[in-house]
């Protein structure tokens, strides 16, 4: 079985997935980056070398394909948001992008309406930037800056395989 955070954007292609946002183009992408890393299978292949105009629906199972064909580990929704969330959790801390910017994408995956048990203040700083009561709600005294950091910190201490219980 292929470890699910070994292959380059999968887990972040699977949350998109869950949040009904993956575009046609991600999984093309996908499936190149794949390739690019040693990956081969008949599927995808096919994936990867897809060209415009894309049907999404063919896609689709062009990459369930491909994933049972390279026996990629199984990965539910609430697993994939946490594991893309973590991945830009490490971005912030080790240095990559800002904090603000860390903390609009991780708000973006966290989505209020599929966010697990424990991660929708998340949510907040999503807000922050035009709410003062939600920037106040998620950072209390500190510089919302910190209070990113922090929450970051502690996102990267989650078992994305156990999900948020």
């Amino acid at each position: 079985m292929t470890p699910a955070d070994s292959i380059k954007g999968y887990l972040a292609l699977l949350s998109a997935e869950y949040r009904s946002a993956a575009t046609a183009e991600q999984y093309v992408s996908w499936a190149q980056d794949a390739l690019e890393q040693g990956l081969d299978s008949p599927a995808l292949l096919r994936l990867a070398i897809e060209e415009p105009p894309f049907f999404t629906p063919d896609l689709k199972r062009l990459f369930d394909a491909a994933v049972a064909e390279l026996m990629i580990e199984p990965v539910r929704g609430e697993q994939a948001l946490i594991a893309h969330a973590q991945e830009v959790a490490i971005k912030l801390l080790n240095h990559d992008i800002t904090p603000i910017n860390a903390g609009r994408q991780i708000a973006r995956i966290f989505d209020v309406n599929v966010a697990p048990a424990g991660l929708t203040n998340w949510f907040l700083i999503g807000e922050a930037e035009y709410c003062e009561y939600c920037a106040a709600s998620f950072a209390g005294d500190q510089p919302l800056e910190r209070a990113i950091v922090e929450e970051a910190t502690k996102l990267l201490a989650l078992d994305w395989r156990q999900g948020s219980s």
